[in-house]
């Protein structure tokens, strides 16, 4: 039995698919947020993973912003600050209208979504693991005092280091939300040689992006691990083995579901 991590396929159904097949019934996938938008099979994804015993769901931005937006149309509000997200986001070009047009639907994946886990701690072996969709700082006390944590937006941890403390010696974070891509080729501090800043990361260059072999990224003294692979972009997935550490990757052909 093995322990796995994926992140932001973003309706990548087919890297989906290479990854349900790679692990056992015994083994257990935990899905770190975004697994809709962008494409348009991400609903397919949530559909198979809401009946799947050994797939546990951690919410990502995205499906916070969808939960916010179907309260909003069922509760008449005309704005909410979720809502507009995932509007600004076309989140609604790649929603079903299976779903947008029934208010019963709409609801069963709003009480889904806003009913799963921001962040989820477990033990391997010796190894604590903190898996959260887009990172934190751990200590949550940085020096200061400027650290506001966003839950499922947060960029702002890429500044701080991790305590050099006996406490978080055998403690990872696993987190995605920041595609390898901008992670690592835009931002413009860095921590050994790994960087660290990515709060001013906007998606809007992903046209420059030619040919870039996304990996997973280790920083922050190999503590903080980034498993966003810009899959919606890149067509390749990442699977984080949290035993052993190891790295697999999946690729698809590309496809043309992916929103314009």
């Amino acid at each position: 039995m093995s322990i796995y991590a994926c992140s932001d396929l973003h309706g990548q159904y087919d890297l989906w698919k290479q990854i349900k097949e790679y692990i056992k019934p015994e083994d257990t996938l935990y899905c770190i947020g975004d697994m809709i938008d962008r494409h348009i099979k991400g609903w397919d994804i949530v559909d198979e993973i809401m009946t799947m015993k050994n797939v546990i769901f951690i919410r990502g931005n995205h499906e916070d912003m969808a939960a916010g937006a179907f309260k909003a149309i069922l509760q008449n509000i005309f704005w909410s600050q979720r809502y507009s997200d995932w509007l600004r986001n076309k989140g609604d070009l790649t929603c079903p209208q299976r779903i947008l047009d029934n208010p019963r639907e709409m609801e069963k994946y709003m009480d889904y979504f806003e009913g799963l886990e921001v962040r989820k701690e477990i033990y391997v072996g010796k190894k604590k693991i903190l898996l959260d969709h887009s990172g934190f700082v751990v200590t949550q006390e940085p020096a200061g005092g400027w650290y506001i944590h966003q839950p499922m937006w947060d960029r702002d941890h890429f500044f701080e280091n991790w305590p050099a403390t006996e406490e978080y010696k055998d403690t990872y974070l696993i987190h995605g939300h920041t595609p390898t891509w901008f992670f690592d080729q835009k931002m413009k501090g860095f921590y050994s040689e790994y960087p660290l800043y990515a709060a001013g990361y906007v998606g809007k260059d992903i046209e420059k992006w030619k040919e870039y072999d996304p990996k997973i990224i280790w920083y922050a003294d190999g503590h903080k691990v980034n498993i966003d692979m810009g899959s919606y972009f890149t067509n390749i997935a990442a699977l984080l083995n949290l035993d052993t550490f190891e790295e697999i990757y999946f690729k698809q052909e590309v496809k043309d579901d992916k929103l314009k």
